[in-house]
This record gives C-alpha cells, sequence and structure tokens, in this order.
C-alpha cells in the first residue's frame, strides 16, 4: 500500500500550491494534478489517503472524475471544492444518494449561496433528510498512521 496522502486535483496552479503548502505545514504528505484526467491516468486501486477534487475545471469535472473514480471501485474518501457559488449541492447530494454513498460531507455555507446563519439548518435538515448511515470511520482515519 502507498503511504497516504491528499491527491489534490485542481486545474488553478495557486490553489494546487496554497493547498499542497498547508497540508505539509500540518505534517499530511501531498500531490497534485493538474487535470481530473492527469489524476485518473495516475490512479491505482493501491493508492491511500484522500482526494481534494475541484468541481469545476477546464477538461473533465470533479463530479465527472468521482463517477470514473465510482466505477473504478476507488474506496479514497472525496473532498469536493469550488470557488464558485451556483453549483446544484442538492443535486449533487441526490446523486451521491443515488450512488450509495456512505461518507461524511461537508459544504461551506457561503460557497453553496447559503446565509450561515439563516442557511445552515435548512442544508442540515436537507442532508439529514436522506437518512444516510454514519460513516463507520472518521475523516482523520484515512491518515492514521497504523
Amino acid at each position: 500500500m502507498n503511504t497516504p496522502q491528499a491527491h489534490l486535483v485542481d486545474d488553478d496552479e495557486a490553489i494546487r500550491d496554497a493547498l499542497s503548502w498547508l497540508l505539509k505545514s500540518r505534517g499530511i504528505a501531498a500531490c497534485s494534478y493538474a487535470s481530473a484526467e492527469d489524476f485518473l491516468a495516475a490512479w491505482t486501486p493501491q493508492l491511500s489517503g484522500c482526494v481534494v477534487l475541484d468541481m469545476r475545471m477546464t477538461g473533465m469535472s470533479g463530479l465527472d472524475c468521482f463517477d470514473q473514480l465510482q466505477a473504478r471501485g476507488s474506496q479514497l474518501p472525496v473532498i469536493f471544492l469550488t470557488g464558485h457559488g451556483d453549483v446544484p449541492w442538492e443535486d449533487s447530494f441526490r446523486a451521491l444518494e443515488f450512488i450509495g454513498y456512505k461518507g461524511p460531507i461537508s459544504v461551506e455555507w457561503e460557497d453553496a449561496g447559503m446565509d450561515r446563519l439563516l442557511g445552515a439548518k435548512e442544508a442540515v435538515g436537507f442532508v439529514r433528510s436522506l437518512l444516510w448511515e454514519k460513516p463507520a470511520g472518521a475523516f482523520d482515519a484515512a491518515f492514521s498512521k497504523k
């Protein structure tokens, strides 16, 4: 098995550099890819850690990359990022439910176009309405030294 690391997939070099620096400064190994296609070309079932995946990129989108990973049987947790406030989160959640995703979800309220105080309760209620089971492992487990 490979050393667990964060696999950063973003077409913006500045974002890749900043995230890589941040993670490495916290002791988390990271490698980066300029496109979903580059990451998928390097992907193997032995990769471990997690994927930090931009939703919108030139070429293949983050959701399309996620679909490819699922089709390949990837077990890597995925964290979606976006700098756009118009991502259809409800559609994304429904797609994750449809494929049987059981992992954790985190949404930055402002990026999703919601007011943190007024929209959070509604958004949390929606996510809970999907009736997903609580994941067996925490995100941190992907980086455990065991």
